[in-house]
């Protein structure tokens, strides 16, 4: 006679050949045929997989040591290995984050009605409270951190110039719409894209295939049985490394805006990082420290309490600047530019989804990783390279700095929010999730920076 795992195996197989929308997953098939080798402790309370732990932990205080004892080397290797890594790799990001979304679209079409679930499970919450927890796990610090900062950016040129603002034939209004155009891109579809393609594998994977709700489930249909083997352990440790580098790079640049802004009220009094101020260092741990208990609390209350409702807060009290800044500055202009935004996008969109700066990045290695921009660099250091001598185009590091930076960043937040999304997208369809994780937030994103960027461009003009 057949084996109860043998059983399981069978209807596991003829689940995962069948496409109907009226054929549910077998109950728990791989509890014993996958076993994640979890060790258990304290009752039960604490699971986890050594390997996973030793690999991830590993690598974590490995950096960790490197960047307190060695600082400055740590910085300026770190800095040197993002150099190279956009100038040789630079085009895989940019090809990939396109082919994820030519792939995401086909799932929309040919899948969309599909469940993350059985096919009579509703959804666990309302759609308000759902975007709300989108909007604040996916970009609710870094929106309040670039909504002014990264336009004027790109419309003065101040850290590096685009292709555009470095065209001087172009008007300053042209210029300043390619600013608005460069931020909307960077926040825009290709970005939301990883985290609403996690978002779906992991779902169909947990929710239809009761798989384990870790990111090697997501690549079982390629490596069958050894996604639960060595393969999908490094798959998970490193994940945890990738968690943890978005999440600081988000609580790093929210501590330094909060402590910023308290400056700026008159609240605090701190000197800028060049001045070696102790101050600013101590006020940005007191704000991590804050924000990460805050955090912590919510998600001990879980997500259909403390996590839920502090969204809820946080994207109510966003909006309700927004509307401030909105109502309170010339809002015909806004209107306006919003309105003229969304027609220069679409005009845009495919030349900036695979624009890679070939031409200005012909210069050497060393003029890419400067600093400052430098019109004046001497012929002798670039002959051969093929580098335009004029240098009215881009800067050779402004799309590692920018656009690459930006890919880096969305793929490394991409495992930690896309399973929070898909633990919060039960019972959803595949389309309602792709809707609500893609095209929903970019459109709060373009009235976003039309308000914030458009006001804060005017000004400065």
């Amino acid at each position: 006679p057949r084996s109860e795992v043998e059983i399981k195996g069978e209807e596991l197989a003829e689940f995962e050949r069948g496409t109907s929308q009226d054929v549910d997953a077998p109950e728990k098939p791989h509890a014993d045929v996958f076993p994640m080798r979890e060790i258990s402790l304290c009752g039960g309370l604490l699971l986890f997989n050594p390997v996973t732990l030793i690999i991830g932990i590993g690598l974590l205080w490995a950096l960790t040591a490197w960047c307190t004892v060695d600082a400055a080397s740590a910085s300026a290797n770190i800095a040197n290995g993002k150099a190279w890594a956009a100038r040789y790799f630079g085009w895989i990001y940019i090809l990939s984050q396109n082919v994820w979304l030519i792939f995401l679209v086909w799932v929309y079409v040919k899948f969309g009605n599909k469940k993350l679930g059985k096919r009579d499970e509703k959804p666990e919450f309302s759609n308000g409270a759902y975007f709300s927890m989108i909007f604040s796990a996916g970009i609710g610090t870094g929106l309040f951190f670039y909504g002014v900062s990264e336009p004027l950016y790109h419309a003065t040129g101040t850290y590096k110039h685009s292709r555009y603002e470095a065209d001087l034939t172009l008007s300053r209004d042209t210029r300043d719409q390619h600013a608005i155009n460069l931020t909307l891109f960077h926040w825009g579809l290709l970005g939301w894209v990883t985290y609403s393609l996690i978002a779906v594998t992991m779902g169909l994977a947990a929710y239809r295939h009761d798989l384990p709700f870790t990111l090697r489930s997501t690549l079982y249909p390629l490596l069958g049985r050894h996604a639960f083997g060595w393969i999908g352990d490094l798959v998970d440790g490193i994940t945890v490394v990738t968690i943890v580098a978005g999440v600081v790079c988000d609580l790093g640049l929210g501590a330094a805006q909060i402590v910023e802004g308290f400056d700026n009220l008159g609240l605090i009094e701190v000197l800028s990082l060049a001045e070696g101020d102790n101050k600013l260092f101590q006020y940005r741990a007191i704000t991590i420290w804050v924000v990460t208990i805050v955090a912590a609390i919510s998600a001990v209350t879980g997500v259909a309490r403390g996590i839920k409702y502090l969204s809820i807060l946080g994207f109510s009290t966003g909006t309700f600047i927004w509307a401030t800044v909105l109502f309170a500055d010339k809002s015909e202009f806004i209107f306006n530019l919003f309105t003229q935004s969304i027609g220069f996008h679409i005009q845009w969109f495919f030349e900036l989804s695979y624009a890679s700066d070939a031409w200005p990045r012909l210069a050497d290695h060393s003029i890419a990783q400067a600093d400052e921009y430098l019109p004046n660099y001497p012929a002798d250091e670039i002959n051969g390279t093929g580098w335009e001598l004029d240098q009215n185009g881009a800067d050779p590091s402004w799309i590692g700095n920018w656009t690459l930076f930006y890919w880096g960043w969305w793929i490394a937040w991409a495992p930690f929010v896309g399973m929070f999304l898909a633990r919060i997208s039960r019972g959803r369809t595949i389309r309602s999730v792709i809707n609500f994780t893609m095209t929903v937030p970019f459109g709060y994103i373009m009235l976003w920076f039309a308000v914030y960027g458009g006001a804060s461009i005017r000004m400065q003009r």
